[in-house]
């Protein structure tokens, strides 16, 4: 489990007494199997996967969440003057070579962007350097392989190419066992990929 600081704790427990009390009782007497989640106005900015539940039990450990941007969020990206003729856009494909058929997804999307347009596959998808490829991004791309598992962050996330992986995580019959790789999950992912505000990301995976 994440551990979070007791700040942020009491501010999340404070905003679910003013504004999601109701809501989360409710949730509790029904026999609910996913959480589609439409924020209002500027609520898109609250971590609402991290609304308590119960104890130490936030709602994002209870059910799976599929948060819609909002029409607030959706209007501020239109005016952004970002064009594809200046936007950077980074494009990450068959980082464990068994899907050939992404090259094609991304040099699709690469014809729109030109020049500005970043392509990166095999073993260049590697891990310690995805962070770096991506810094800075007005627009990203990501055809691999992916895993999710709601209730366990360090289970969700992409497959990459990682030469010094003691383990594959990606044992399963599908996927190509002969390429050392590893997951960069959802928490590598926050806390070292620094994208520009309002950046686009597209996630073409499995599951």
């Amino acid at each position: 489990k994440i551990k979070l600081s007791a700040y942020f704790c009491r501010v999340m427990k404070r905003l679910n007494r003013l504004f999601f009390k109701e809501m989360i009782e409710m949730l509790q007497n029904r026999a609910i199997k996913r959480l589609i989640m439409i924020p209002h106005l500027s609520s898109h900015l609250l971590p609402l996967h991290l609304l308590p539940l119960r104890k130490q039990l936030t709602i994002g450990y209870a059910w799976p969440i599929t948060c819609v941007p909002s029409l607030r969020m959706l209007k501020q990206l239109l005016h952004q003057p970002t064009t594809a003729a200046t936007a950077k856009m980074v494009g990450l494909a068959n980082s464990l070579f068994d899907l050939p058929g992404t090259m094609l997804e991304l040099r699709e999307i690469q014809s729109v962007f030109g020049r500005n347009a970043e392509i990166y596959s095999g073993f260049d998808v590697e891990y310690q350097s995805v962070p770096e490829k991506l810094a800075g991004s007005d627009y990203v791309h990501i055809a691999c392989h992916a895993t999710f598992n709601p209730a366990v962050q360090d289970e969700t996330g992409i497959l990459v190419y990682c030469p010094d992986a003691s383990d594959y995580p990606s044992k399963k019959d599908d996927l190509n066992l002969s390429v050392p790789s590893k997951l960069l999950n959802v928490k590598d992912i926050a806390h070292t990929i620094k994208l520009k505000p309002g950046s686009l990301v597209t996630l073409s995976a499995c599951e």
